[in-house]
């Protein structure tokens, strides 16, 4: 879904937005609202990073990088992988 999200939406910026949404909803769904929807910026990132799999390592910049005028500072493609591993790995918070 990523992928082909990217593929038909070259504005980096909407394409980490979407993710970033999706990476809630799935975190809402997993985790409850409470323990996850208040998230946000490094405390998002973070989150992000200790339930993930092993080696997991969201960019900070993911946490405003929607808020934030022009393109994302990170890596679109790494972004994408990542939040495909954790979608299909993600586990709860030690």
């Amino acid at each position: 879904i990523l992928r082909e999200h990217q593929r038909n939406n070259p504005d980096p910026q909407a394409f980490v937005v979407a993710v970033n949404t999706l990476l809630k909803s799935v975190a809402v769904h997993a985790f409850g609202a409470r323990a996850v929807a208040a998230e946000y910026g490094h405390r998002w990132v973070e989150f992000l990073n200790q339930t993930g799999p092993d080696g997991s390592c969201f960019e900070d910049a993911l946490g405003d990088a929607g808020y934030r005028p022009g393109p994302p500072e990170l890596d679109v493609d790494q972004l994408s992988r990542n939040a495909d591993q954790w979608i299909r790995y993600h586990r709860e918070a030690t």
